[in-house]
């Protein structure tokens, strides 16, 4: 049960950055923007994610230049705060698991080396922690924990495959991806 309730979890990312609060969902407060690379993004979104519409996961914000698409290479962040505790084995199952389910195999299969840098980042995280996934397309994908930057994984390609998790055409949870674009 716990890696199924990882599974829909995957999470990537981090802490909240300053800003006005914009939202609050699960007692947790994101701001209505946030700046990456000088650039101001308003909050285009937030969710919840639950786990057979029982168990609450995680929280998810996502922050998108206005009129952009999820996976459009441009600038993003997208937050992921956890509720419940996760080991570091379960966000890398979950992780595998959900790429296989948003990513076909010849693409999994050429990214290989940089998602295996990627989960070599997590680490077991207690509740009330988060992952934050950060894209500045000139230099790739950040991840952070609790807003500590961890390590930036090159390569737009790379990033499109991660944010698909939850932004793509078919994302882990369908419910969560309008929640996060605000539809």
């Amino acid at each position: 049960m716990l890696r199924c309730l990882v599974l829909v979890a995957l999470a990537m990312p981090g802490a909240v950055p300053a800003g006005a609060p914009a939202a609050e969902i699960a007692g947790v407060t994101v701001p209505d923007q946030v700046e990456v690379a000088g650039q101001a993004l308003p909050l285009r979104g937030v969710g919840l994610l639950r786990w057979h519409h029982l168990v609450r996961v995680h929280t998810a914000a996502l922050w998108l230049p206005p009129g952009a698409q999820p996976l459009d290479d441009v600038v993003k962040r997208l937050d992921l705060h956890y509720l419940r505790a996760f080991s570091a084995a379960d966000f890398r199952a979950v992780t595998e698991e959900s790429l296989r389910q948003t990513s076909d195999a010849a693409t999994i299969a050429a990214l290989r080396p940089l998602i295996d840098r990627y989960q070599a980042l997590y680490i077991d995280r207690p509740a009330d922690s988060s992952y934050t996934l950060t894209y500045r397309p000139a230099q790739g994908c950040e991840m952070a924990a609790d807003g500590r930057p961890l390590r930036v994984i090159p390569g737009r390609e790379f990033a499109h495959a991660l944010f698909a998790i939850w932004l793509g055409p078919t994302p882990i949870d369908a419910g969560l991806r309008s929640q996060l674009l605000g539809e």
